[in-house]
């Protein structure tokens, strides 16, 4: 008999205490989430987004010298680079550079490991599409920021 009210004693305790909880949330604590198409989110700077590429200094379109050292880094293999050598120019030129995001894992070794500092990590978080084609991003939509993409309801 004792063991029951005991039980039943115990478990009302612990029911005014979540109640209290429940209430303090509720009521004297401040909301945490975002309403999400109004507000954005300011990330951090250290968050791991996607891959971007430096633009590059004196007129040059970009920092990236064709050395391949984030292609062989790439534990997913979605970094595609095609260069060619000419006579009179120092060093490779860069015809294509190109992220597959559909295959890239965030891991940010290329980021590490690039000796010119070429590629960073971009704090877009909205980065979903519909068509999986649009996932392969070239060297002119690494180089740009992107802007919030507005879909059609």
């Amino acid at each position: 008999m004792l063991r029951g009210l005991w039980r039943i004693i115990a478990g009302t305790w612990w029911l005014v205490v979540g109640l209290i909880v429940v209430f303090k949330h509720l009521f004297f604590r401040r909301a945490i989430t975002i309403q999400f198409p109004k507000e954005r989110m300011v990330m951090w700077p250290r968050f791991r987004g996607r891959v971007g590429m430096v633009p590059g200094d004196n007129g040059a379109k970009h920092k990236c010298t064709g050395c391949g050292q984030c292609v062989r880094a790439c534990p997913a293999a979605c970094i595609f680079l095609d260069t060619h050598k000419e006579e009179g120019v120092k060093g490779l030129i860069v015809d294509r550079y190109a992220i597959d995001l559909g295959l890239c894992i965030y891991c940010a070794l290329c980021v590490e490991i690039c000796p010119f500092g070429a590629l960073r990590t971009v704090t877009d978080y909205e980065i979903s599409v519909f068509d999986k084609g649009e996932l392969m991003w070239e060297m002119d939509g690494l180089l740009e920021p992107r802007r919030a993409p507005r879909f059609k309801r």
